[in-house]
């Protein structure tokens, strides 16, 4: 697509192209060039600097290119035969937002979201149309029904109005119903482009780490608070956020039997999901990137053992200390904090030398694991208690000394490291409000997992 930078100084205009493969993980790109004076030839702002660029898509859409990194700048060759000189820069940037100017990416001028995310789709679950098929004619009847919608008020969030309805989509010279469910969310307060893609990310996280599949993500629709005419009519200015650089799962959607929660299935609805996620928003988020980066996006155990650990002990260190454990620990941090506020230097330099902590009650990570451990077996979940032993072991050893694997010790270190990303899945799951008793035996859902689930019993044919 071609795009056309405007001149805000006494610069010159940028043009040039913007493409985005579609492809996982697949980045916004940029090539422009602009006629340059000599003391511009290596200057590539305002993309050095803005997080944000207005812009007009093929030259007449406006349209806001948001965190631009450049790569690359040409200034051209300069000499005998060439009246003019230019630079030419390429990049890449997060997001594109399409049919709106945004001068800054803090600045509150959002009031709604549209959230079509093919992952609400699937956990929300309805389908909005009834096949049958007709014995006189030989072929399929189908009945669509009226949409359904609820709204909500969520706090600290707005009026949150779910719709499900059927779309018909034309594929050549045929027609194709569709199951469509999406969020119409009326802002409590206006947000900035900052906080309003933070939101739409985590919402579309969230729904697919409920489904347990992660869909490539949806074009996001942001109201503006400021207005356009249409005729006679002034309405809310809207615009269509398409990210980049994002990972997603090039397969078909689970069946309803393989999502792990689904609306109404196991007693959640959306109020109870919103509420908790919105409760601690960023932890659900960094969690939910870390489970799913380890459950579909990497195959390397250091890897994924690297980048749950810290995570999870961060999170069992805040969840599962003792009344005790935990007045020890506050007190102890609230001494170290004086005496890094110490006025006098010396004072600072002798704790980090000589202070020692002796007789520690905080408790270990062997003890954290065994008691989230034992909160899942109570759930109906059968996780060895070996296990909490196993996984400080072996944290000890991988950051902190050179980690040589044999064959049998790699297959033990895969346990552990599915383990560990069991404990921290279905303790989110927990904390998101859904019942995760009922997960104990789905091994439909968890097939991965499937050595933590209770064995189903099997049911022999009556005589």
């Amino acid at each position: 697509m071609w795009i056309y930078v405007f001149n805000d100084d006494e610069r010159k205009a940028w043009s040039g192209t913007i493409a985005l493969d579609v492809s996982p993980k697949s980045r916004w790109k940029f090539e422009l060039v602009r006629h340059a004076e000599p003391r511009d030839m290596y200057s590539a702002e305002p993309f050095g600097s803005a997080s944000v660029v207005p812009a007009l898509l093929d030259y007449q859409q406006r349209c806001t290119i948001i965190r631009p990194i450049v790569l690359k700048t040409d200034p051209g060759t300069v000499g005998v035969g060439f009246e003019a000189m230019r630079t030419l820069i390429s990049g890449s940037f997060q997001a594109l937002l399409r049919g709106l100017f945004v001068e800054s990416e803090d600045v509150p001028v959002f009031k709604g979201l549209v959230f079509d995310s093919r992952a609400y789709a699937l956990w929300y679950g309805r389908r909005p149309f009834k096949r049958e098929f007709n014995s006189d004619t030989r072929s399929y009847d189908f009945e669509v029904h009226k949409p359904e919608q609820e709204t909500l008020h969520i706090p600290g969030l707005g009026e949150v109005s779910s719709t499900s309805d059927a779309a018909v989509a034309l594929v050549g010279d045929n027609s194709e119903i569709k199951s469509r469910a999406y969020l119409n969310i009326r802002l409590q307060e206006n947000l900035s482009l900052k906080r309003v893609m933070e939101l739409a990310m985590g919402l579309e996280l969230l729904f697919g780490f409920l489904v347990g599949f992660r869909p490539k993500p949806p074009v996001f629709t942001l109201v503006s608070s400021d207005t356009e005419r249409l005729d006679d009519t002034e309405i809310a200015a809207t615009g269509k956020l398409e990210f980049s650089g994002l990972e997603w799962l090039e397969r078909e959607a689970p069946h309803p039997m393989e999502r792990i929660s689904m609306r109404g299935r196991d007693g959640v609805d959306l109020r109870t999901v919103l509420e908790h996620f919105l409760a601690a928003e960023t932890d659900f988020v960094t969690r939910i990137h870390v489970v799913e980066y380890g459950r579909f996006f990497s195959r390397n155990l250091n890897d994924r053992f690297a980048v749950l650990m810290p995570v999870l002990e961060d999170y069992l260190g805040r969840t599962y200390p003792h009344q005790e454990e935990t007045g020890y620990l506050e007190a102890r941090d609230k001494f170290f904090a004086h005496v890094e506020q110490a006025q006098d230097p010396d004072i600072q330099n002798f704790a980090r030398k000589h202070l020692k902590e002796i007789d520690s009650k905080a408790p270990s990570l062997k003890t954290l694991l065994k008691r989230a451990i034992d909160s899942l077996n109570a759930d109906g979940f059968r996780f060895s208690p070996v296990l909490a032993k196993r996984i400080q072991t072996r944290r000890a050893r991988l950051f902190h000394s050179p980690d040589v694997l044999g064959g049998s010790d790699a297959n033990l270190f895969y346990q552990e490291v599915r383990a560990a990303t069991a404990i921290l899945m279905l303790h989110t799951l927990r904390d998101l409000g859904v019942p995760i008793s009922s997960l104990a035996q789905d091994v439909w859902a968890l097939r991965d997992l499937a050595g933590f689930l209770q064995p189903t019993e099997r049911t022999e044919p009556q005589s």
